[in-house]
């Protein structure tokens, strides 16, 4: 079965057995992924700045809009 007969096979199913769906398959991308101690440091680091000076975190519903402001406006095709 091709990648493109199994999207649209999926799509056929409800929205809940979607979402199961891709749940699985993005867990299973993630196997044998393991972050190095630079990732963990920095990680760490990140943390520890939000905890410092929450006054510097954002929301993610202003990260959203952030990117969007940035974004140039897409067409809209009908």
């Amino acid at each position: 079965m091709t990648k493109e007969t199994l999207i649209a096979e999926a799509k056929k199913l409800p929205r809940d057995e979607r979402h199961a769906i891709a749940e699985a398959l993005w867990d299973a991308s993630e196997d044998g992924v393991e972050l190095t101690p630079e990732d963990i440091a920095v990680a760490d680091a990140r943390w520890r700045e939000m905890e410092e000076h929450p006054e510097r975190s954002m929301t993610l519903a202003e990260l959203k809009a952030g990117v969007k402001a940035l974004s140039p406006p897409r067409e809209v095709r009908t």
